[in-house]
C-alpha cells in the first residue's frame, strides 16, 4: 500500500455558520422525511467491565443509572422530537448475548421508544484456529467460533435481509457505530448534509490522537482511496510526524461512526473484505478431551473491519470532530476509556449542552424582559461567561435567592425574582390565605426598589393583595409590618452583607420570621414547578383599580416607633446618655 495522509480535511470547529446552516438544512431535509436509519453493534459482552451480560447492558454510574442502550436511545428520543420522525435502530447482537439483550429491551418497555422501529439481527462468527494452524474446539466438541468483527455487520445486514427492509421503508442513510461510546451522536444531520452536499456514498467522523503511541487505527490515503492503517501496522517514524502547527499527520482515529448511502452499503457488501488476525486467549478442549484454560495468548481471531469498506468507495467524506463532544467510550474498568472517564465526559458534555440551550432560550423568548436579552446579546461567544450565568439555576434555598444582578438563571433579575415570587403565590394560594396580603420592603442596593416593584405586580396578578414600602426600611420593621396587618407573609429584597453586585430576595411568614422547614422546603417545591412563562403580572394602574397594591410609610413607622419605645428595658438610663451616644449610619 501507498500511504498519505489525509488532504483538505473538514473539521467540524472550522466550518462557517453559514456553512454549518447550509448542511444542517440539507441533513434535516431527509431526516424529517424518515430515510435514515442507525445502527449499532452491540455483540460484545461487559466481561472487561466486570460486569455478566451484554455491554449495551451496563450502568456505568450515572445518577440515573440508565444502561448504555439507554443513554444511546435517549439520543434517538430527541431526534424523534426534534425532527418529527421515529428512526428506525437496528441493532447487531451476537450468538452469545442475543437473547439477553432483547430480553433486556423488553424489560425495560423498550426506554419509551416505539417498539416496532427497533429489531435485532444476529452477527456472523469465524473458526478460530491455535498458533499452530490446527482448529480449535470448544467445550461441546464443535469448532471454536469467535465473532467476525464490525466488518462482519455488512454480511450480516445481507444475510438478515437487512438492506432489502431499508429499501422496502425508503431508507436513502444508514448510520453505523458501536455500543460502547456514550456520547455518539446517532443523529447528525450535519454529517447526513456535507455527504449529500459532497455526492458521496459514505462518510465517517474522526477525532484527533491524544498521543501517538494511542493504540487506534488512523485514517489517510490508501491507494489514494480513504482507509484506516492499524496502530500494529503504522511505522514508529510515520506515528510521530507532525505538521508546521505541531498536530500528528497521521492522527484522525478511527472511533467507527461511519455513514454509508445504501447504494454505497448495497456496494461494499456484496465485495469480500480482507481479513485480519488478533491473537487472543481461548479456551478449547485438546486431544484428550480436557478442557485447556490458556493463561497467555494460544489461538488467532480473524476479524473483518468496517473501515476497510471504504477503499471500495470512490470517495469518502471525512469529519474531524472534538473528542469532548462526540467520544466517551468504555472499554476498560479502570483508566483510561473506563466508566469514570466515560461518565465525567458524558456529564461535563450535557452540562455544557444544558447551559448554552439556556443561553440561547433566553435569547429568543419573547417573556424575558429586553434589557436582559440585550445583555445576552453582548456576550455572544464568551462562553465562560455564558456557562457561569447559565449553569445553574439560582437556588431559591432556606429563606429566599441572592446572586450577582444580571442576565442568566444563576442571576438576580426580573425573571428569576419573577419565578420565586409566582412559586411563593402558588404556595399562598394552595395556603387559602391569599386575601391577607403579603408586605413587601427592600434596602438601598441597586434594583432594590426595581425588584420589590415587580414582586408587588406578580402577587397582584394572582390576586394576592401587597402592601409595598413607599421607600426603604430594616428587617424589623418589615417583621413588625406583617404582624401588623395581618399578612400571611412578607418578602424583603436584601443580599445583606454581600458585596455591592448582590442582590436578595428573602421570605418571611406570617410570625414575622424568616421561613422554616417544613414550609420552606414546600416554598421551594412550588418555586420548582414555575416555568418562566407561567409567569404573571399586571400594571400598576390595574393593580390600583383592583385594589391589591398600597403603600405604607409614616403610619407603618410611627406605630412601630411606638411599639418599639414600649420595649426599653431602662429608660432612665437612655435619657442619662442620649446626648453622648454616636451612631455611624452606612446606607
Amino acid at each position: 500500500n501507498i500511504l498519505f495522509p489525509l488532504e483538505n480535511l473538514k473539521g467540524k470547529d472550522k466550518l462557517s455558520k453559514e456553512t454549518k446552516d447550509r448542511f444542517d438544512k440539507l441533513g434535516s431535509e431527509v431526516l424529517e422525511k424518515g430515510e435514515y436509519a442507525v445502527v449499532t453493534m452491540a455483540g460484545g459482552q461487559g466481561t472487561r467491565l466486570g460486569h455478566t451480560g451484554p455491554k449495551g447492558t451496563f450502568d456505568m454510574g450515572l445518577d440515573s443509572h440508565k444502561s448504555i442502550f439507554e443513554l444511546l436511545c435517549d439520543t434517538l428520543k430527541r431526534a424523534r422530537d426534534e425532527f418529527k420522525v421515529v428512526v428506525p435502530w437496528y441493532i447487531m447482537t451476537s450468538r452469545e448475548n442475543n437473547n439477553e439483550t432483547v430480553a433486556f429491551f423488553e424489560k425495560n418497555n423498550y426506554f419509551g421508544y416505539p417498539r416496532e422501529a427497533i429489531k435485532f439481527f444476529i452477527q456472523g462468527q469465524l473458526p478460530m484456529i491455535g498458533l499452530d494452524g490446527k482448529i480449535l474446539l470448544d467445550e461441546n466438541g464443535l469448532v471454536k467460533e469467535a465473532a467476525d468483527g464490525h466488518g462482519g455487520t455488512l454480511k450480516a445486514m445481507g444475510k438478515n435481509k437487512i438492506m432489502e427492509q431499508m429499501r422496502e421503508d425508503g431508507i436513502e442513510w444508514i448510520f453505523v457505530c458501536g455500543v460502547d461510546n456514550v456520547l455518539v451522536k446517532l443523529v447528525d444531520p450535519l454529517l447526513l448534509g456535507m455527504s449529500i452536499d459532497a455526492k458521496v456514498l459514505g462518510s465517517v467522523k474522526t477525532i484527533e490522537k491524544t498521543d501517538p503511541k494511542e493504540r487506534v487505527g488512523v485514517f489517510c490515503r490508501k491507494n489514494k482511496k480513504v482507509g484506516v492503517i492499524e496502530y500494529t501496522e503504522i511505522s514508529e517514524e510515520m506515528a510521530n510526524m507532525r505538521d508546521d502547527y505541531g498536530s500528528l499527520v497521521y492522527g484522525d482515529a478511527n472511533a467507527i461512526f461511519h455513514l454509508y448511502n445504501i447504494k454505497g452499503l448495497e456496494k461494499v457488501s456484496d465485495v469480500r473484505l480482507p481479513y485480519h488476525t488478533a491473537v487472543k486467549k481461548a479456551k478449547y478442549i485438546d486431544s484428550e478431551g480436557k478442557l485447556v484454560i490458556p493463561e497467555k495468548p494460544n489461538a488467532y481471531k480473524f476479524e473483518l473491519f468496517i473501515f476497510d469498506s471504504y477503499e471500495m468507495l470512490d470517495d469518502v467524506v471525512v469529519l474531524r470532530v472534538k473528542r469532548e463532544e462526540e467520544f466517551a467510550p468504555i472499554k476498560n474498568a479502570e483508566g483510561a476509556d473506563s466508566p469514570e472517564t466515560a461518565r465525567k465526559l458524558y456529564t461535563d458534555y450535557w452540562n455544557r449542552m444544558e447551559y448554552l440551550s439556556k443561553y440561547e432560550k433566553w435569547c429568543k423568548d419573547a417573556n424575558i424582559d429586553q434589557s436582559l436579552r440585550d445583555e445576552l446579546f453582548a456576550i455572544k461567544g464568551k462562553e465562560e461567561e455564558i456557562k457561569d450565568r447559565f449553569y445553574k439555576d439560582l437556588d431559591f434555598g432556606t429563606a429566599g435567592l441572592r446572586g450577582i444582578i444580571g442576565a442568566g438563571t444563576n442571576r438576580m433579575n426580573y425573571t428569576t425574582v419573577g419565578k420565586a415570587t409566582q412559586g411563593l403565590a402558588n404556595y399562598i394560594i394552595n395556603q387559602g390565605t391569599a386575601d391577607k396580603g403579603v408586605v413587601i420592603s427592600y434596602d438601598s442596593r441597586k434594583m432594590s426598589r426595581e425588584f420589590s416593584e415587580y414582586t408587588a405586580l406578580c402577587l397582584n396578578a394572582n390576586g394576592i393583595k401587597t402592601y409595598l414600602m413607599d421607600e426603604l426600611r430594616p428587617v424589623p420593621e418589615l417583621s413588625y409590618a406583617i404582624r401588623e396587618l395581618g399578612a400571611t407573609a412578607g418578602v424583603m429584597i436584601t443580599a445583606s452583607h454581600n458585596a455591592a453586585q448582590y442582590n436578595g430576595y428573602k421570605v418571611y411568614w406570617d410570625d414575622g420570621a424568616q421561613i422554616v422547614s417544613p414550609r420552606d422546603k414546600d416554598i421551594i417545591a412550588e418555586v420548582n414547578k414555575v416555568d418562566y412563562a407561567d409567569i404573571k403580572t399586571i400594571s400598576r394602574e390595574e393593580a390600583g383599580e383592583k385594589r391589591l397594591y398600597f403603600t405604607i410609610g409614616k403610619a407603618m413607622d410611627d406605630s412601630y416607633n411606638r411599639t418599639l419605645k414600649k420595649l426599653v428595658l431602662n429608660p432612665d438610663v437612655i435619657k442619662k446618655v442620649e446626648k453622648d451616644i454616636k451612631i455611624v449610619y452606612t446606607p
